[in-house]
């Protein structure tokens, strides 16, 4: 990718090196000033966080959000957690200085509902590998666990997963010493169901 260069940069240069370069070639088209740009409903905040490189995507959004970028825009907790490769120790941080800055925990788009069920449909990981940004959407204490999400997710395994971290588990695993391992098994779907009964009368 050596046809990022900034002498001469545009837009479109810009939008490729935040979106699939790596950090140093961000970084030879990149200004502070582009920190809030937006592409076409998407902004370069967003694009880095869909940056296929784990290591380029926190190093730009980092680089991003220093320099002022806008978390309220483009849904970002919905493009971290969606992606299918993770660099797990460096990106819960990032998740939670996005929900620091502002960024909302309950927001809702169509089709992946709210951030914790975009994270709990990606079924290449289980929920162990996936307990670092657990551990950071449970945390929230803004966090809305009767938030309506999308009515595909809300009858998907997928829910089962975000449903069993909220009742019980991950609740549970936050007052704990955080080098205990504690187990968060999936609930059976009797109890899935009973929980969101529940969940309706309540």
């Amino acid at each position: 990718m050596a046809w990022f260069t900034r002498e001469g940069a545009d837009d479109s240069e810009l939008h490729g090196a935040a979106s699939r370069g790596s950090f140093d070639e961000f970084m030879r088209v990149y200004r502070p000033s582009d920190a809030t740009k937006t592409f076409s409903g998407t902004s370069l905040l967003g694009l880095a966080l869909g940056n296929g490189d784990p290591a380029a995507r926190v190093s730009i959004a980092n680089t991003l959000l220093d320099d002022g970028a806008d978390v309220t825009e483009a849904t970002p907790l919905h493009v971290l957690l969606a992606q299918t490769a993770h660099d797990f120790e460096s990106e819960p941080k990032l998740l939670e200085r996005m929900l620091d800055l502002g960024a909302d925990v309950n927001e809702v788009i169509p089709k992946f509902g709210v951030p914790l069920e975009t994270l709990a449909e990606v079924f290449k990981f289980d929920d162990e590998t996936l307990a670092p940004f657990y551990d950071v959407l449970f945390a929230r204490p803004e966090l809305d666990l009767l938030q309506e999400g999308t009515s595909r997710s809300r009858s998907s395994p997928a829910s089962s997963r975000s449903l069993r971290g909220a009742a019980t588990c991950w609740p549970a695993r936050l007052l704990m010493s955080p080098s205990t391992a504690y187990p968060c098994p999936t609930p059976p779907p009797s109890q899935v169901r009973a929980s969101r009964k529940g969940s309706r009368h309540g």
